[in-house]
């Protein structure tokens, strides 16, 4: 197996990069938490190549990014309208920058959430964006919104933030109430932890407590 080291600044290892896709290879590339393997989707043996080295279940579904919204409808058995219309008034009318966020996860992990040493991360990281031209930041990690405060103080300027886990709650929820899962009941229930590391269950713990 040869692996090759390319640079994202480099525009010739962006077009190396690219050749490996179209071939059927895999290619790693930073995202906004953690290091992902990509592949070309429309490629069964290559997609077939991430669950093998990850040694990811195979009910496990993979994230699938398109460049623009007329490539949606090869892919899916159906656009429902409520994608149309989120489409129509927001594709192509936004300059979307993905920030990469290396080790910020990890810290909420170890339950940094305010402090010095994420103070001096977080205005390392987004002082190049604090005199663009930014309207909302959004949240992209289900960690992230342990440290919104932080990021918003940090940011140096009012800035609105965007909690990306509100819609994914509601789409369990939905998915919940699809599957006739989703309880009747109105008072409170219990809350059971589960995670497949044991020593994190405390952190768990302590994150659901939290309030941010």
């Amino acid at each position: 197996m040869e692996t090759l080291v390319l640079s994202d600044r480099c525009p010739g290892d962006i077009q190396a990069a690219g050749a490996i896709l179209r071939r059927g290879g895999l290619v790693a590339i930073p995202t906004e938490t953690v290091y992902g393997l990509a592949a070309n989707a429309l490629d069964g043996d290559a997609v077939k190549k991430i669950y093998r080295a990850k040694g990811r279940p195979s009910d496990n579904p993979l994230i699938v990014h398109i460049s623009r919204f007329s490539q949606l409808a090869p892919l899916v058995r159906e656009v429902p309208e409520s994608a149309q219309k989120l489409a129509a008034a927001f594709c192509g009318h936004a300059n979307v920058i993905s920030l990469p966020c290396k080790g910020l996860a990890e810290m909420v992990e170890r339950g940094i959430f305010d402090g010095p040493v994420l103070d001096a991360y977080l205005q390392d990281l987004l002082l190049p964006f604090r005199y663009c031209n930014i309207d909302y930041i959004v949240l992209g990690c289900t960690h992230y919104p342990f440290v919104r405060k932080a990021i918003a103080r940090n940011f140096g300027r009012p800035v609105s933030i965007i909690d990306g886990s509100e819609g994914t709650a509601r789409q369990l929820r939905r998915q919940l109430e699809a599957a006739s899962l989703l309880t009747d009941r109105t008072g409170f229930g219990t809350v059971t932890f589960q995670n497949s590391r044991p020593d994190k269950l405390a952190m768990s713990q302590t994150l659901f407590q939290m309030k941010y």
